[in-house]
């Protein structure tokens, strides 16, 4: 019913609304994808710097790396 009275509301069908509304859903994903990816490379670059800030060796680095992927796993 809701879909047939947006469909009269909106002057469309409701196929048109179904497809706008799945074009619509597949970019919040491709958006949601793209944060994601955004939030991955920023958090790698931050810790990058707060490293070499902090002038951890490789192995530090690494071990600092390792506990922080544990502890952000526990936080999710």
């Amino acid at each position: 019913m809701a879909l047939l009275a947006e469909a009269e509301r909106t002057g469309s069908n409701p196929s048109q609304l179904i497809r706008k509304s799945w074009h619509v859903y597949q970019e919040q994903q491709q958006l949601d994808d793209r944060l994601a990816q955004l939030e991955s490379r920023l958090t790698r670059r931050v810790f990058e710097i707060v490293s070499a800030v902090a002038g951890l060796s490789d192995t530090e680095r690494q071990q600092a790396m390792a506990q922080a992927k544990q502890q952000l796993k526990g936080a999710a």
